[in-house]
C-alpha cells in the first residue's frame, strides 16, 4: 500500500495502516523527509557534514512518527 500525502511520508502511512515496525530504509527515508521539511542541511551520506547528535535526533523523530514511540 502506497499513498501520497503532502503532510505524511508514504512510509508512515504504510507502517500505520499495516500495523508493523518500519524497515531501516523506511526509518532513514522518514528522517530525511523530516530534515528536508525542517529546512535543515543534508546530514546523511558523504555530502552531509553534521554532528552525530543531529542524526540521532532525526532518527528518533522518524521512529516516533513511524511507531508512535521513541526507542
Amino acid at each position: 500500500m502506497s499513498a501520497f500525502n503532502p503532510l505524511f511520508a508514504a512510509e508512515v502511512i504504510d507502517c500505520v495502516a499495516q500495523g508493523r515496525a518500519p524497515t531501516v530504509q523506511e526509518l532513514y527515508a522518514v528522517a530525511e523527509r523530516i530534515r528536508h521539511d525542517a529546512g535543515m542541511r543534508p546530514i546523511f551520506g558523504w555530502d552531509g557534514a553534521s554532528s552525530g547528535q543531529e542524526e540521532c535526533l532525526l532518527i528518533r523523530a522518524a521512529h516516533a512518527a513511524l511507531c508512535g514511540t521513541t526507542p
